[in-house]
């Protein structure tokens, strides 16, 4: 009985052990799992940071990208625009010097015709007062003729009428003398 005892006391201490064994390998297994499990957690965890990293990093390099080229846009545009205004002002200051030049060129012209006219105008009156002139003078010139004709002839005509006084008179004289006698 004492022999069944010890030997049952033995088989139980074997069992215990070895159920302690197994539990201690269970227990090792099951934290090693957990060590698995979290080493591939935290490798997931940390794939998927780098991951949500480089897409950030994309992110921001695209984002960096697009306004680098909405600038290099917006400074083409601005180029463009100024550029334009630039040549609509230089466009503007030379259309108005043309029509500066066309405008003093017309003065210029508008004032020559007026001194060529002004010149017909005086020589024109000249001529016509010398005309006016000559005119009077021939004028003159024939009044002058004219009563001096004029004069001539009652001259003539007082000598006539004297010298026939005369002969009237030295006729009388004769046929008085001849009566006398």
């Amino acid at each position: 009985r004492k022999e069944e005892e010890r030997l049952k006391k033995e088989e139980e201490k074997k069992k215990a052990e070895e159920a302690k064994r197994i539990k201690e390998e269970a227990d090792k297994k099951r934290k090693e799992e957990e060590r698995l499990k979290k080493e591939e957690e935290k490798k997931k965890a940390d794939e998927a940071k780098r991951l949500k990293d480089e897409a950030e990093k994309k992110r921001k390099e695209e984002e960096r990208l697009k306004k680098e080229e909405e600038k290099k846009k917006a400074d083409e545009a601005k180029r463009l625009k100024d550029e334009a205004e630039k040549k609509r002002k230089e466009e503007e200051r030379l259309k108005k010097e043309e029509e500066k030049k066309k405008a003093e060129e017309a003065k210029r012209i508008k004032e020559e015709a007026d001194k060529k006219r002004k010149e017909e105008e005086r020589l024109k009156k000249e001529e016509e007062k010398k005309k006016a002139d000559e005119a009077k003078r021939l004028k003159d010139e024939a009044e002058k003729k004219r009563k001096e004709e004029e004069r001539l002839k009652k001259e003539e005509e007082k000598k006539k009428a004297d010298e026939a006084k005369r002969l009237k008179d030295e006729a009388e004289k004769k046929r008085k003398e001849e009566e006398r006698l």
